[in-house]
């Protein structure tokens, strides 16, 4: 369905997002401490208020990025739930269709509903049994 591949985008997209979200380097910091050791008071100042600065603009940017991953999650997650209401609505249109109901468990449990999504795993393998290896 169109929402699928939606979703399929959106996760791409949070994929990347995710992998961009940095955590700080606390051993760069503590080298540039030490190496501050040496130094005047007045150049020890200085390099506080430069890692100060740097602290207070890398939690800007975290703050950015966290803001654009939760974004991102939210439109995964509607999409996926869109998803899933087509595919639960083409279970009730045809029964008998196997991928229909695999298709449902697949994204109920891509929404954290195990419980409902083992239900229409196991009525997907009732109908074709060659579906067991895919659910496994």
């Amino acid at each position: 369905s169109a929402y699928l591949q939606q979703a399929q985008s959106h996760k791409e997209i949070l994929q990347k997002a995710v992998n961009e979200w940095k955590l700080p380097r606390p051993d760069i910091l503590r080298a540039m401490l030490l190496d501050a050791s040496a130094l005047s008071e007045q150049q020890k100042n200085a390099v506080s208020l430069s890692l100060l600065h740097k602290l207070k603009t890398n939690g800007s940017i975290r703050k950015a990025q966290l803001r654009k991953i939760q974004y991102r999650h939210g439109l995964y997650q509607n999409s996926l739930l869109q998803a899933a209401q087509d595919s639960l609505r083409a279970t009730e249109l045809l029964p008998q269709y196997s991928t229909s109901w695999l298709r449902a468990g697949e994204l109920l449990s891509d929404l954290w509903r195990i419980k409902e999504s083992r239900q229409y795993y196991e009525k997907a393998v009732d109908l074709d049994g060659s579906l067991l290896e895919s659910v496994e």
